[in-house]
């Protein structure tokens, strides 16, 4: 059993557990994926998650490489009761971009646009800046046209 003092830092650990399955070397199966991608709803998503803890899970969300990942992301994009959970990924996925471009979904754009016009500055910026990564010329003229 655990006592409630260590409960936290075993929480702490499961963004390290998330992070070590994906980076096993062999593949993980459908299952473990799933298992993966709702451990990281479950951490961001938390009420009681700090920032720094938020987009350590982000972080591992973005880890895998899986079309539930990218869904996940693409909801986390449109949760506009969430705005701190928005701006996490739209920091996050700028931040994982830079060199690696390709590993950003076309489906994350849409929702990367709406942002453009929230209410706090501070998320548009991010999704200002997450857009700014994407290689894709046509981006580039959306965000050229604007």
């Amino acid at each position: 059993m655990l006592h409630a003092v260590c409960l936290p830092f075993v929480l702490l650990a499961l963004p390290t557990l998330a992070v070590s399955l994906q980076e096993d070397s062999t593949t993980p199966s459908a299952a473990e994926v799933t298992e993966q991608v709702r451990f990281c709803r479950e951490g961001i998503l938390d009420p009681d998650t700090r920032p720094a803890g938020r987009e350590r899970w982000t972080q591992n969300l973005f880890a895998i490489n899986a079309p539930e990942a990218d869904a996940l992301i693409t909801e986390l994009l449109g949760m506009h009761q969430r705005p701190e959970v928005q701006r996490t990924v739209c920091l996050v996925m700028s931040q994982r971009a830079q060199g690696r471009p390709d590993e950003l979904s076309p489906d994350f754009v849409e929702p990367l646009l709406r942002l453009l016009a929230a209410e706090n500055s501070e998320l548009r910026t991010h999704a200002a800046k997450a857009l700014a990564e994407f290689p894709n010329p046509e981006v580039a003229a959306l965000l050229g046209s604007m």
